[in-house]
């Protein structure tokens, strides 16, 4: 559960972040960026998970990686409409194609793919509310917060909403290629889907 719940907040932060005019901008002005984020979800039965990592986005590389500490040890690798996902307990590595609208990733957007996929609901200055075009429907609510990238939320179809807390955002800085490699590690099980 907490696996589909990680995938579909990594793909939904990674197609909102191009929203209103303000957010947009500050966004493209983004070549390669990192934070640390904390990351709570809360079910429609009130149940809490939470999770807390590094996020490395790079437009050059296009490409980007949600790397969490918390509660487990795993890489989301986005990259050429491809998704890896690392489970470092396990072992185990699953590789998987993400549909159109699914999954772009956050390098890879742009204003126009931004009409294909949303309905803006609010924009001003510093926050931004979405609402996917495609169902089931997600609300997605981007906020800056002294001119930086401070909170994203995603509220599912069953009301399940997951909050992203982003610090330590840092910007143009240069992330090396190898970051983004899709690797597969000796010994692992590979699964393809």
């Amino acid at each position: 559960m907490i696996r589909k719940t990680l995938l579909a907040t990594v793909t939904a932060f990674s197609l909102a972040c191009l929203g209103s005019a303000s957010v947009i901008d500050y966004l493209e002005t983004l070549d390669d960026f990192s934070a640390e984020f904390t990351q709570a979800t809360v079910a429609s039965d009130g149940l809490t998970q939470s999770g807390s990592g590094e996020l490395f986005v790079s437009r050059a590389v296009q490409a980007t990686a949600w790397e969490y500490s918390q509660p487990e040890r795993q890489k989301y690798l986005i990259r050429n409409n491809q998704l890896w996902l690392y489970l470092y307990e396990e072992r185990e590595l699953t590789i998987g194609t993400l549909e159109d609208g699914h999954g772009l990733d956050f390098a890879q957007l742009s204003r126009a793919s931004l009409a294909n996929q949303y309905t803006i609901i609010e924009e001003t200055d510093t926050r931004l509310r979405l609402e996917t075009l495609r169902e089931p429907k997600m609300n997605i609510t981007i906020e800056l917060r002294d001119g930086k990238l401070h909170q994203v939320q995603i509220e599912s179809a069953t009301k399940e909403v997951t909050t992203l807390e982003f610090q330590q955002v840092l910007t143009n800085q240069i992330l090396g290629e190898s970051l983004f490699d899709p690797v597969i590690p000796v010994g692992w099980e590979v699964i393809r889907q």
